[in-house]
């Protein structure tokens, strides 16, 4: 019988995650394959972002999540990660329920992976449940500068720069 590694789940139990509020997501490239984006060189104190053609692809879809019931209220494209602050808010939809934080990452995912022609994502995402007004500013705070923090990530390599 093989050894299989036990891992904790992914959402909490018996939460549901099509009920109004925000969420903290992050997802990886499969490998952690820096084929998303380069953080370049620093302008107004901060690193500079510049999308590969897979990270703009991404940033578009990104983008076309905000619709009725969902608005992606922060990211960052990072080169091997992805970092999203989604507000589900079901009162602005007539009709049918929002989508939940899972519907909107696969089809996030799904869309870029079409448009790619290769799977370029790892299984999964992690996901954090804001739960009041603190933890939203230092969430949307962590996203502002995580770009900052890429240089000290053990994935950076000076030859993408």
């Amino acid at each position: 019988m093989a050894n299989f590694i036990n891992r904790k789940p992914n959402r909490l139990n018996n939460f549901d995650y099509n009920s109004n509020g925000i969420y903290a997501v992050t997802f990886c490239t499969k490998n952690r394959e820096c084929i998303l984006s380069i953080v370049g060189a620093v302008a107004l104190d901060r690193p500079q972002i510049i999308l590969s053609e897979i990270g703009k692809i991404l940033d578009s879809t990104i983008v076309i999540q905000n619709k009725s019931g969902i608005t992606i209220q922060n990211y960052v494209i990072m080169p091997n990660h992805v970092h999203l602050l989604i507000c589900i808010d079901n009162c602005r939809r007539s009709g049918a329920t929002a989508p939940t934080i899972q519907q909107v990452v696969k089809n996030i995912k799904s869309f870029v992976t079409k448009k790619v022609g290769r799977q370029i994502w790892q299984k999964g995402f992690h996901d954090r449940i804001i739960r009041n007004d603190c933890e939203h500013q230092s969430m949307y705070d962590y996203i502002n500068f995580n770009p900052s923090k890429w240089l000290e990530d053990k994935y950076f390599s000076d030859d993408l720069l």
